[in-house]
């Protein structure tokens, strides 16, 4: 059987507060449907970030659930950065998670060693599935 494609879900944020060093939940893509023994989800996010005071790090993560530190799908960084500066990355991935039904992904953002929060600019989360062999 050929392969089909689902309905993407996606996300987008803009304006959200990552707080000093914290790991924090930029977007959220949810209700994927998977119902194949052996699907592929397609994942891909654009983050806009401006860097908060104290920042020299920067680290993107595509997890699988709807809260940080779900199943890690992908890790992009930690990548040095310099406090005030904007920065614009695009992170993709592809999860093979078994039959799901209503699962969602999430990219979060941790940046390291600041002592003011930054801003997550614009964030935007698209997830597709495939089914089929």
């Amino acid at each position: 059987m050929p392969s089909q494609l689902n309905t993407p879900a996606a996300g987008q944020a803009s304006a959200v507060t990552v707080v000093t060093t914290a790991e924090t939940v930029a977007v959220t893509a949810g209700n994927i449907i998977a119902p194949n023994q052996t699907p592929r989800v397609y994942l891909n996010g654009t983050l806009d970030i401006t860097i908060g005071t104290g920042g020299v790090t920067l680290t993107v993560k595509l997890e699988r659930g709807t809260v940080a530190g779900g199943t890690i799908v992908a890790t992009w960084g930690p990548a040095t950065v310099v406090a005030g500066n904007r920065y614009v990355i695009d992170v993709n991935a592809v999860d093979l998670p078994g039959e799901i039904h209503g699962a969602s992904y999430v990219m979060t953002v941790t940046v390291g060693s600041a002592s003011g929060n930054s801003t997550v600019n614009t964030a935007i989360l698209q997830a597709t599935s495939t089914t089929g062999s």
